[in-house]
């Protein structure tokens, strides 16, 4: 009998990640990284990618998407992609999944090696199985994951808490939501936290604060508030650490998760400096009568960028049929 190889992919707005698994329970492999500029569609991509590897034919596919999962048509919230579910299916003449990017991670929460995450503050054990997974990086979201007793597997819940309004409580934050707003008609968490967000705040702190302003980019800020060799590009930094713990802090409140929060994605790493200081704790349990509950938590960060995959083949062992496979070992991952 053939093996029923699954293709994973995990698109983000900036980078989509593949791989392969081949059955129930494997690791994804020969995963790569490719930058969708390079790539008109997702088609053209996942096709570039199936002829550098030795796999023919693809009877399962399932894509983790950085987008809300409401229909056979899905955008990019920030990509110019449309993802055709019905194109996708007749091409690759396959089964078709598909579930939201963080609803994936939160999939792979309850299986991360510990070599992958780096405990940064809180208790370090957790008693109970409600993890929560939050990530900036092109956008901002988070989801929700636990195994009750009695349950074969974990369930994911994701959400769209990028588009939730900025929360402000410091006096000078209101002239950066007015900011925003203006720009923008309406400033949301995501209008901070994300790739974007680190240059809207950098061109504000130079308006507001007179600052020189240097037509930079979002790892240049974070490098050089990390040598602390300008002013500009630490005040940015540091605000947008602030906001995202207060984010972080408000989320744990939503959704309870003592099981740990794991925090991930692109803009989150380059912040990790600044997450691992006591100000980003106290922030973060600043919640008044709820400080104590606060204390409750674990926060993580999570390194490993393959986490999407791992989810998407997490969620597709339960939606699809595996045949044996000849591949076996850990994931591993090239870029293109």
């Amino acid at each position: 009998m053939s093996t029923a190889y699954a293709l994973v992919a995990d698109i983000g707005g900036t980078n989509t990640r593949l791989g392969i698994v081949g059955e129930k329970g494997d690791q994804p492999i020969e995963c790569v990284k490719i930058q969708n500029a390079d790539y008109t569609t997702f088609l053209s991509a996942a096709n570039t990618y199936l002829n550098q590897t030795n796999i023919s034919t693809i009877a399962n596919i399932c894509m983790s998407i950085a987008a809300p999962i409401e229909g056979p048509a899905i955008p990019l919230t920030n990509c110019n992609w449309v993802i055709e579910l019905d194109e996708v299916r007749k091409v690759f003449d396959a089964n078709i999944s598909a579930v939201n990017d963080f609803e994936a991670l939160g999939f792979a929460l309850q299986n991360l090696p510990t070599a992958n995450v780096l405990h940064v503050s809180g208790p370090t054990a957790a008693t109970e199985t409600r993890k929560m997974i939050v990530g900036a990086g092109t956008g901002f979201n988070a989801a929700t994951s636990a195994k009750p007793a009695g349950f074969g597997m974990a369930y994911s819940l994701s959400a769209e808490c990028g588009h939730m309004t900025l929360p402000i409580e410091k006096e000078f934050e209101w002239e950066l939501r007015n900011y925003l707003a203006q720009k923008y008609l309406r400033a949301s968490v995501e209008r901070v936290l994300s790739g974007q967000g680190i240059l809207d705040v950098y061109s504000w702190v130079c308006t507001f604060y007179d600052l020189p302003y240097q037509a930079i980019s979002g790892p240049m800020i974070t490098e050089s508030a990390l040598r602390g060799d300008d002013k500009a590009c630490n005040l940015t930094v540091e605000i947008i650490a602030s906001i995202f713990a207060r984010v972080v802090g408000d989320l744990a409140l939503a959704n309870l998760p003592m099981g740990g929060i794991y925090l991930y994605g692109g803009v989150t790493r380059a912040l990790s400096p600044w997450i691992k200081r006591c100000s980003f704790r106290e922030i973060f349990e600043a919640k008044g009568r709820q400080t104590n509950l606060m204390r409750n938590f674990p926060i993580y960060l999570a390194n490993e960028d393959n986490i999407g995959l791992v989810g998407c083949a997490v969620y597709a062992s339960t939606q699809m049929n595996f045949a044996t496979s000849p591949f076996k070992g850990n994931a591993s991952t090239r870029e293109q």
